[in-house]
């Protein structure tokens, strides 16, 4: 057994490894990618604002739906629970129809508003970086306007914004629908093996249909602001993208989970053991520093999260606008650390290896 384990992982390692050597130069320009956005992020300190006032908006926007919510829930008649055994609390039997539709269409303005704001700040984030990218100025100090990437996305692309926004929440409202119905079903019909099975296939099948619509959604948002079209025609542009430069976009993702990993282990390591180190020594009365260095741990999780989502979504950003420089054969405006593919893929010996010819000269250095 121990030996057939081995063989195993012998031959996912080297499946892995050709996958490597085969995808070498896409899995370089991935790196390249990311160096890209983290350049972009040094220059310009000031968008690491916007996840905090998105999610300030969020928060503001979700306190007023509790309360205003509550007051529309009110409204109902209490009625006693059916049955005691799944359910100890009383439920409202609204007074009509209307407020019964009413709450539907409240929770789906919730997913709307809330999927807008978080689409402006990703849409901020993707016209900061098209706008840096093709910056003329290339001294390594590339400083964009943020005021001006909000004005697009408020002023010239706000309806892009709220229809990829209003397709997120309609995906999040089926979602909805099927887990009332699921519960009212549970009520009704108890334990059943085939239905619970059933259920989370239907479950998974929505996860993943949720899921490509996000990241199509975000995709068309980037397209939107490398191009300047439509929702409709930047969401189908940049899935025939998508489709033409798989290995690029795979190799980008790998290599952001890989840098994702290490830079949230990093924040949650140092300041966990920071934590620790000073509750032990700084405050001799915790007798279990270990607690509130569990404590940072998971904020320093939730704030690395946070922060790290801007190194990705500028990079695949700066995907977008490199795969349109590279269609035109560079420009000045190009950043250093793309230069190099960009002057590698226009050269004769990239030209004659992809025709499958052997390269006379020596392939360009890109470092």
């Amino acid at each position: 057994m121990c030996y057939a384990g081995a063989g195993v992982m012998w031959a996912l390692a080297l499946a892995t490894l050709f996958c490597i050597c085969c995808c070498w130069n896409n899995i370089m320009l991935g790196a390249a990618l990311m160096q890209a956005a983290s350049e972009f992020v040094t220059a310009n300190l000031r968008i690491m604002i916007t996840p905090l006032l998105s999610y300030v908006l969020v928060l503001t926007f979700f306190a007023w739906w509790v309360v205003s919510a509550t007051w529309l829930y009110s409204m109902g008649n209490v009625v006693a629970p059916g049955n005691p055994n799944l359910s100890m609390m009383a439920e409202l039997d609204p007074v009509d129809d209307f407020a019964y539709y009413t709450m539907w269409y409240y929770l789906f303005g919730l997913f709307w508003v809330v999927a807008f704001f978080l689409s402006l700040q990703k849409f901020i984030v993707a016209a900061a970086a098209t706008l840096w990218y093709f910056d003329p100025i290339d001294d390594g100090s590339k400083d964009v306007s943020i005021c001006e990437a909000m004005t697009w996305g408020l002023w010239y692309h706000c309806g892009t914004i709220a229809f990829g926004s209003f397709v997120i929440a309609v995906v999040e409202m089926i979602r909805a629908i099927f887990e009332y119905l699921a519960k009212k079903s549970d009520e009704v019909g108890g334990d059943n093996p085939a239905k619970k099975a059933i259920e989370c296939v239907i479950r998974a099948c929505l996860w993943c249909v949720d899921a490509c619509v996000k990241y199509i959604t975000e995709s068309a948002y980037m397209q939107c602001c490398v191009s300047n079209e439509g929702f409709c025609f930047s969401a189908w542009n940049s899935f025939c993208l998508l489709i033409r430069h798989a290995g690029r976009f795979g190799s980008l993702a790998m290599v952001d989970w890989m840098l994702n990993i290490l830079g949230k282990g990093c924040i949650c390591a140092s300041s966990a053991g920071l934590a620790y180190v000073v509750a032990d020594k700084a405050f001799p009365l915790i007798q279990q520093p270990a607690i509130p260095a569990i404590a940072i741990l998971c904020y320093a999780y939730v704030v690395g999260s946070l922060f790290l989502t801007i190194f990705s979504f500028a990079a695949r950003t700066i995907l977008f606008c490199y795969l349109v420089d590279e269609d035109n054969g560079g420009s000045s405006d190009t950043p250093k650390s793309l230069k190099p593919f960009v002057d590698y893929v226009d050269s004769d010996e990239f030209k004659e290896a992809e025709l499958g010819k052997k390269p006379e000269g020596k392939a360009q250095d890109m470092e």
